[in-house]
């Protein structure tokens, strides 16, 4: 009965937190507005709601055509959250700038807010606009930056009183190279032209050129059954259908090349808006010796894919490890393009006493609706470091140590004077990690017994015989020791596969210069390797993503020098 009561109460305290935190936020599709043409009002509820909306207010402005209403729920850190979605279809009355009022949601409410509703789009060039069916095609903005974002817009109408079935709209063509990604899913939405209503649907598009010159956008078809004739009375199911194909007007795009001011070497950022922030875990001044902290730098970027947004590199101070993880990279779309999130963490360990200074981190990126360079920075930072209380302070240098004398002939030479420290916890410290070893070392051999004898040993032997170092036996050395989770077997694999690729005068001598000349991707899989090799994580080391990396990675010779990145290439849509 206890149990029942106290999970009751929980609950009910769940219900009434999201009630207090309730939120009313509006999006608006399309913003701004066109004359004759329906928009979206999604008014998005955060927490519960004691009422049904109120959309009276409205009607002054819009015709209300239809509406829907959509909840969720879902949990975050053991905190419910529900969420109830309500999209209306409306029509604007009037054109000009019109008030979209606030809408009462039982105690919240949403805010009031402006839209402009402009005059209709002058006709695409070749298509009528008094045709039955007709399908449209336009770029935003029709001048852009080498790899700045350009929507791309598709919209099919016909009249209301024609029945089509079984549309197929065929995908984007280039005549160059290109990225062409679809943005959202579509919509459907009503317009009047020359006195007739059209029911439309609208999809979009992202386009990235990869080189500057002209980029034409071939025409989008559109392939469609529409019923003809009426029905017959004496079969009232019959129907006449006739298969068409309406073709778009292309598009052209004027594509400019990287401005000569934006800074050599610098990966190249056409967006809208970048964003660059950092978070540090605990968040202090200073830290003693040994103790970890964590650097969180965010970057968010409008307008961009993830794919096109550098990596973060941090420079170590004197007398501090740098630990970077795996970056985490994800994409977001909206109604106006993608936003492109990278988030980067850094495990931060000092090894001597005394002050760091973290230097400024600056990226810089071209801002494409004000047409100039801006450098987004983190500022400086300094971190005071102080040794541990109760131990010992290790050495100013080897050279404070005295050196050995030269013992007289026949003499033994005297040991080197012995460091007067109390050495009990050190002893039960170097008895601890001697177990640790040996636990280690037993598992790494149990583990060994079931491997195949194809695996790569450091001297580069595959089943008995020596491997060449060539590109195409590195290769096959790599993914057997992945495979077999073979850590220093991965990284003679990649050394050889460096050096076959590198060409004479530019091979790899570590894994650190490796992953400079690689990909991002594989670039962090070497360095978790590396961290694994000569750190200090003990966690076991598995093969499977660095072989993954190591596939994705293009093969290009890697004698090409880091200082001047090209432009980072994205996926390219085939002809649909």
């Amino acid at each position: 009965m206890v149990k029942r009561l106290m999970a009751a109460l929980a609950i009910l305290a769940l219900l009434m937190h999201g009630v207090a935190r309730a939120a009313v936020t509006l999006d608006v599709t399309p913003d701004p507005a066109v004359a004759n043409q329906s928009v979206e009002l999604s008014f998005r509820v955060t927490g519960g709601v004691d009422a049904d909306p109120d959309f009276s207010p409205l009607e002054q402005a819009f015709e209300i055509i239809g509406r829907n209403r959509q909840t969720t729920m879902s949990w975050i850190n053991g905190t419910s959250e529900q969420s109830t979605t309500w999209v209306l279809n409306c029509m604007p009355r009037q054109g000009g700038r019109l008030t979209i009022p606030a809408v009462s949601f039982g105690s919240q409410s949403s805010t009031a807010r402006e839209l402009e509703v402009g005059d209709s789009p002058a006709p695409t060039s070749g298509v009528d606009d008094d045709a039955e069916i007709m399908v449209k095609a336009t770029a935003t903005p029709a001048s852009a930056y080498v790899q700045q974002q350009v929507v791309y817009t598709v919209r099919v109408l016909h009249r209301s009183e024609i029945n089509m079935n079984n549309p197929r709209l065929s995908a984007p063509t280039t005549s160059s190279d290109a990225v062409v990604k679809q943005l959202t899913s579509g919509r459907q939405f009503t317009e009047q032209i020359n006195g007739h209503d059209y029911e439309g649907y609208e999809i979009k598009y992202v386009v990235f050129a990869q080189k500057s010159g002209t980029l034409r956008i071939a025409p989008v078809s559109l392939t469609t059954e529409v019923v003809v004739g009426r029905r017959s009375v004496f079969d009232p199911f019959a129907q006449s259908l006739s298969t068409k194909r309406i073709e778009s007007a292309a598009v052209e795009l004027d594509v400019k090349p990287v401005p000569a001011s934006f800074p050599a070497g610098a990966t190249w950022l056409p967006a809208k808006r970048l964003r660059l922030h950092e978070e540090w875990e605990p968040d202090v001044s200073s830290a003693e010796v040994g103790a970890p902290i964590t650097r969180t730098i965010f970057l968010w970027v409008d307008g961009l894919l993830s794919g096109q947004l550098p990596a973060l590199k941090l420079d170590a101070p004197s007398g501090i490890k740098l630990y970077p993880d795996q970056s985490q990279n994800n994409d977001q779309d909206t109604a106006n393009g993608y936003t492109a999130v990278l988030q980067q963490k850094f495990a931060i360990i000092a090894s001597q006493a005394g002050d760091a200074q973290f230097a400024e981190v600056s990226v810089p990126w071209w801002n494409v609706e004000t047409d100039q360079l801006e450098i987004a920075r983190l500022p400086a930072r300094a971190l005071s470091i102080h040794a541990v209380p109760g131990t010992p302070a290790p050495p100013a240098s080897v050279d404070a140590i005295p050196p050995a004398q030269p013992a007289a002939d026949g003499e033994l030479p005297a040991p080197p004077p012995a460091v007067m420290t109390d050495s009990t916890p050190w002893r039960a410290i170097a008895l601890f990690l001697a177990i640790v070893w040996l636990l280690t070392l037993a598992l790494w051999w149990h583990s060994r017994r079931g491997v195949s004898t194809a695996a790569v040993t450091p001297t580069g032997v595959v089943n008995g015989g020596p491997t060449p170092p060539h590109g195409a036996g590195a290769t096959r050395d790599l993914k057997a020791a992945c495979a077999a989770d073979d850590a220093r077997g991965a990284r003679d694999a990649l050394l050889a596969w460096g050096r076959a690729q590198g060409g004479q005068g530019a091979q790899p001598r570590s894994l650190r210069e490796l992953a400079q000349r690689a990909g991002s991707e594989l670039a962090a899989e070497i360095a978790a390797l590396e961290r694994h090799l000569y750190g200090v994580e003990t966690a076991d080391w598995r093969g499977q993503a660095l072989w993954q990396a190591f596939q994705r990675e293009p093969q290009p010779r890697l004698d090409k020098q880091v200082s001047a990145p090209t432009l980072p290439k994205l996926f390219k849509l085939g002809a649909g």
